[in-house]
């Protein structure tokens, strides 16, 4: 009965990976068809009614993902700065994932035994399993944020009665989105970082000063 309920969660986990990366596309597409789409309807209306389906996503993916990608790019840069910003959770969760596949109960005495090694050892594997599994988290913050952020900025110049100005200064709206959204969020989380690696060098610094005045 246990086996039995063990392959239906597997089965179970397997389709959920199967929905998730299938959503993960869709979403992708999404993002790279809207947007353009409505931009092409604010140009030239004519064009949006004329043109075929296929015609018309054609276009709007070749304009559409040269942006997706340099965002894509860009938070991929902004995860990894993440991950190395908090490296106490990374740690963490690598001994917990190692701890739940450990089969013999002397980990611990392992740990205690060769400590540093072992857990360089741990923080690496897992550094490395969440740099090279995060693909697919990568390309659902990137669609979600282009989706929303071009899609709403589009539609709020068409009600606001902005279209000619969105139209005419579009390559200076675009520089503002990008900046706003994508790279002062990694400008900001870069001097995060660097602040947080000052203050783990200066803590590392007087914990070795006290341990020689004891000593």
């Amino acid at each position: 009965m246990i086996d039995q309920l063990k392959i239906l969660k597997e089965l179970m986990n397997g389709n959920d990976s199967e929905i998730e990366s299938m959503y993960g596309i869709i979403l992708a597409v999404a993002t790279n068809i809207i947007p353009c789409t409505i931009l092409i309807f604010f140009y030239k209306r004519t064009y949006f009614i004329e043109w075929d389906l296929w015609k018309l996503i054609l276009i709007s993916i070749s304009l559409t993902s040269p942006i997706f990608m340099l965002n894509y790019w860009l938070i991929n840069i902004q995860i990894s700065i993440n991950i190395l910003s908090s490296p106490e959770k990374l740690a963490l969760q690598a001994y917990e994932n190692i701890s739940k596949n450990q089969t013999k109960k002397p980990f611990k005495k392992e740990l205690e035994k060769d400590s540093d090694s072992r857990a360089r050892e741990i923080i690496i594997d897992e550094l490395y399993t969440t740099l090279t599994t995060r693909n697919k988290n990568i390309l659902y913050i990137t669609s979600k944020r282009m989706l929303f952020v071009f899609s709403v900025t589009l539609i709020s110049f068409y009600y606001l009665n902005l279209t000619e100005y969105l139209l005419r200064n579009k390559l200076l709206i675009f520089i503002y989105i990008e900046l706003i959204f994508f790279i002062i969020p990694i400008i900001r989380d870069w001097f995060d970082l660097k602040k947080r690696l000052r203050k783990y060098k200066k803590e590392e610094k007087i914990t070795t000063i006290e341990n020689e005045d004891i000593k």
